[in-house]
């Protein structure tokens, strides 16, 4: 649900009590979609125009 949400995967591994990152992302990382269409509209975004 705090993926859904928005929520940052650092912001779930406290809120949860996972020991790292690494935990967190290898339970819940399935459930963040889209995450590389974003990643490249990003960066798309910065690049200057051709």
């Amino acid at each position: 649900m705090l993926i859904a949400a928005g929520v940052d995967i650092l912001t779930i591994r406290r809120r949860l009590g996972h020991s790292k990152p690494s935990v967190a992302l290898d339970t819940y990382g399935h459930l963040i979609k889209g995450a590389d269409a974003a990643a490249a509209e990003a960066i798309a975004s910065l690049l200057p125009k051709r």
